[in-house]
C-alpha cells in the first residue's frame, strides 16, 4: 500500500480603496459634497485609488509520501493450534516546501518494521508476541531506531464446557493481560529540529 497526499493553501488581497464622500445640510437642503479620505495625514480611511491593489498573504505547501508492505501467515493445526504470523515495513516523508525556516524544511522521516506472532489452542488459551523496531529522524544517529515489544496472553472463558450453561446470558467473555513498551519521536515543537 502506497499513497502521497499533497496540501496546498494561499491567502491574498486585491482590492480597490473606494472614495469616501460626506454631504452637509442646512435648512433641509444639501450645501455641499466633500470628499472624506483625502490622503490627508491623520485620516483614518485610506487614500482612493484607481487601480487595483495586490497583497500576497501565507502559502503553504505540504506533501506526505506513505509506504506500507505487509505479509501474513495464518493456519489452524488438528483442528486446535491456531498460528498467525504477520510483518509489516513502513516508510513515511513528510516535506513543506515553503517553510519559513531551516528546521521547517527538513524532511520529517519514520521508518520501522512491526511484528506479531499469535498462538491460539482450541479457541481458548491465547498468546501474542508483538515488536516494533522503528526509527526516527528527529534523534541523533547513534539513538535513531529503538526497539519495543510486547507480549499478551488471553483466556476466552465463554469458550469453556462449565460456562456453556451461561451462554445465553453472556455469548462472549474474554480475560486478556498485554504488556509493552511503546515509542514517541513525538517531542518538542516542529521548529525544534535536531535539538539533541
Amino acid at each position: 500500500m502506497a499513497y502521497t497526499t499533497r496540501y496546498a493553501s494561499f491567502i491574498l488581497t486585491r482590492q480597490v480603496s473606494p472614495y469616501y464622500y460626506s454631504s452637509s445640510l442646512s435648512d433641509g437642503k444639501l450645501t455641499g459634497i466633500y470628499l472624506i479620505n483625502d490622503g490627508s495625514a491623520g485620516n483614518p480611511f485610506p487614500a482612493p485609488t484607481e487601480y487595483l491593489t495586490y497583497a500576497p498573504g501565507d502559502k503553504t505547501i505540504n506533501t506526505t509520501f506513505y509506504g506500507e508492505a505487509a505479509i501474513n501467515y495464518n493456519h489452524v493445526f488438528a483442528q486446535k493450534h491456531s498460528v498467525g504470523v504477520m510483518a509489516i515495513g513502513t516508510l513515511r516523508n513528510y516535506l513543506t516546501g515553503n517553510a519559513k525556516n531551516l528546521q521547517l524544511s527538513l524532511p520529517a522521516r519514520n521508518q520501522g518494521v512491526s511484528g506479531r506472532v499469535t498462538y491460539g489452542y482450541d479457541s481458548r488459551y491465547l498468546a501474542e508476541f508483538d515488536f516494533g523496531y522503528n526509527g526516527s529522524e528527529r534523534f541523533a544517529g547513534n539513538h535513531r531506531f529503538g526497539f519495543f515489544p510486547s507480549v499478551g496472553g488471553g483466556w476466552v472463558v465463554s469458550n469453556e464446557k462449565f460456562f456453556e450453561p451461561l451462554l445465553g446470558t453472556v455469548d462472549n467473555l474474554k480475560f486478556r493481560f498485554t504488556y509493552g513498551l511503546v515509542g514517541n519521536d513525538q517531542i518538542g515543537n516542529p521548529d525544534d529540529r535536531c535539538f539533541y
